[in-house]
């Protein structure tokens, strides 16, 4: 009895990958106009192969700050602000690690001369 709405998913995503149809979920920090809707589906009829029909959803997401996400089946396109400002932090968290290593490592060298000039 609670199978049923397991079957329905799967006959759906049968049929619709019988009908050459992708779901494509489109992410934005704030809903898009008309025009920006319209350069979007450009851009994804531009994408696809000509057999393929993309199913779009579209939806709205403060987190993401600016930009935009596209999820084409299993393949994400992440292009949001959001994610290029950890990619930032976790770059500069790793040149502040790195720094601090060199210092560590002259540090210990400094220590070492001083050792071996007065014994």
């Amino acid at each position: 009895m609670n199978q049923l709405p397991k079957i329905f998913e799967d006959f759906e995503t049968l049929m619709r990958a019988h009908r050459n149809e992708i779901a494509v979920k489109v992410t934005t920090a704030r809903e898009l106009d008309a025009e920006e809707k319209g350069l979007v589906d450009e851009k994804l009829g531009e994408m696809k192969d000509p057999e393929e029909k993309y199913l779009v959803t579209m939806q709205t997401d403060p987190s993401i700050i600016g930009g935009i996400k596209i999820q084409i089946g299993e393949t994400m396109i992440d292009a949001s602000v959001s994610t290029a400002i950890k990619e930032i932090q976790q770059v500069l968290a790793g040149e502040f690690q790195m720094m601090a290593d060199e210092e560590e490592e002259y540090e210990e060298g400094e220590e070492e001369s001083v050792e071996e000039g007065t014994a």
